[in-house]
């Protein structure tokens, strides 16, 4: 919960936003910011296998909501038509998020880091996205990481298309350069789902599955 004085901070925040609400993007693509209400429940837990990654046993668990509200962006990914269209629509706009946290550090100012990482998150969902939405991960937010974010939103849509095209370690085209190099002309299908090195390196509340570059 946020006491009343944080929470008219952030309304003023909003109000002074209410101007760019429409961002840079191109037409047809609606950008927004202001304050989200956060919830996260847990349900229970499970124990899985080193080797195998099976599920050896559940347990559930009865904890309260955790809830906030705190400053957010979102981008709408106009689900209606590109759901149908393109493969792996879900999981694309999963992956876009998580390239956003990867570059994050290259936007934020470092009073605003926490350790070695910005302390924002995305909506870590992978069934029936409509958009992509990145909040601070503090009640009120008190970082400012998203105004900062927010500011520069086309210079970090930019950065993060380019990571996914261009990681060192599993893009397409490094996968392909180095089959070329040892005379290997096969075509498999590459693996799409990033490394430690590009979208795995942020924690995710799906541990990393429903994701394609």
């Amino acid at each position: 919960t946020i006491d009343g004085k944080n929470k008219g901070f952030i309304q003023q925040i909003e109000s002074q936003k209410q101007q760019q609400q429409f961002s840079k993007l191109s037409i047809g693509v609606v950008a927004s910011n202001g304050v989200v209400n956060i919830k996260r429940k847990v349900w229970g837990y499970a124990k899985l296998s080193l080797i195998t990654r099976n599920e050896l046993s559940r347990t559930e668990l009865s904890l309260p909501t955790m809830e906030y509200d705190t400053n957010a962006f979102w981008i709408d990914t106009e689900a209606p038509i590109l759901k149908y269209t393109l493969q792996c629509y879900d999981e694309g706009v999963h992956a876009l998020s998580h390239a956003v946290l990867a570059v994050s550090h290259l936007f934020v100012s470092s009073n605003c880091l926490g350790g070695d990482t910005v302390d924002m998150d995305c909506d870590h969902s992978y069934r029936n996205a409509t958009r992509l939405i990145m909040f601070d991960v503090r009640p009120g937010g008190g970082t400012h990481t998203i105004e900062q974010m927010w500011n520069c939103l086309d210079l970090v849509l930019a950065e993060a298309i380019k990571l996914l095209d261009e990681c060192d370690t599993c893009s397409n085209n490094y996968i392909k350069t180095q089959r070329a190099m040892k005379g290997d002309e096969s075509d498999d299908d590459d693996y799409d789902g990033g490394c430690p090195a590009c979208l795995q390196s942020c924690p995710c509340l799906a541990f990393h599955h429903g994701l394609s570059r």
